[in-house]
């Protein structure tokens, strides 16, 4: 599963590389302006997603009581993971995948 992320990242990567990893001097102002409005784009939905799982926290505290004595969160290795993976995989993709979708390219 990891290898076939990696992979459709690779050729997502591939696919918008020439505006994506230029030089801004490289670049005409509509390349840039469109490479900066993605990558404003894109951290805005990174923004959203740790600030849903922020929510999400906070959710789960309010339901699970406010008394940290009767938590029992075991927090493991694979638990912990995941979530990691997914908020790497975002920052690292969201680039490319806003850029590939912007219909200004």
């Amino acid at each position: 599963m990891v290898l076939v992320t990696a992979g459709m990242w690779g050729l997502l990567r591939v696919s918008v590389r020439t505006i994506a990893d230029l030089p801004g001097e490289y670049l005409d102002e509509q390349q840039l302006a469109v490479r900066n409005a993605s990558y404003v784009e894109s951290y805005r939905y990174l923004g959203g997603a740790v600030a849903l799982a922020g929510t999400g926290g906070l959710v789960a505290f309010i339901v699970n009581g406010t008394e940290l004595d009767t938590w029992d969160v075991s927090l493991t290795w694979g638990a912990a993971m995941p979530a990691f993976w997914v908020f790497l995989g975002l920052a690292l993709g969201l680039p490319s995948m806003v850029l590939a979708l912007n219909d200004r390219v």
